[in-house]
């Protein structure tokens, strides 16, 4: 959930981005419809991906005997990160234009996909245990499950 929410997340960003280089270049009023699909598209799938599952994962990463100060430090944290792009949208669209804000936005979407891939661990169907000993290094990953899974198929030769 989190890898697709960071994708269709940089996708919308990224198409405003194109909406509001192109609007600069043409004054047409015909593709008004554009800024309010990509801004809805983009809050749906926070909502369902980057909003909520960073909170639920607090509780599963962090050991219980630290697990009240860590989430507290780390909200602060989010929060302070908030106010810093609430500024530096602004400050950022007065010095190159809200086209190439949106452009950086999305590209830190798609590295957030690329993170989330490599760095945040599946916790689905595992312990609290489970997850904090593969955090720790101590048990390793298990294979990533797909739907189709293809064998190496080795040919002895004769």
């Amino acid at each position: 959930m989190l890898m697709l929410s960071n994708i269709i997340m940089a996708i919308s960003v990224a198409s405003l981005g194109i909406y509001f280089h192109l609007s600069i270049m043409n004054d047409e009023e015909f593709y008004n419809w554009i800024p309010i699909l990509c801004i809805s598209t983009y809050v749906s799938f926070y909502s369902i991906g980057v909003g909520p599952i960073p909170w639920q994962m607090l509780r599963e990463i962090f050991p219980s005997n630290i697990r009240r100060r860590a989430t507290a430090i780390s909200a602060g944290l989010c929060w302070f990160m908030a106010f810093g792009v609430t500024k530096y949208y602004q400050n950022m669209a007065n010095s190159v234009g809200i086209g190439w804000v949106l452009w950086n936005f999305g590209t830190v979407c798609a590295i957030g996909v690329l993170f989330v891939y490599f760095c945040v661990p599946e916790t689905k169907d595992k312990s609290i245990e489970q997850i904090h000993k593969e955090l720790n290094g101590s048990n390793p990953p298990t294979k990533h499950r797909h739907i189709i899974e293809i064998d190496s198929i080795s040919i002895a030769s004769s």
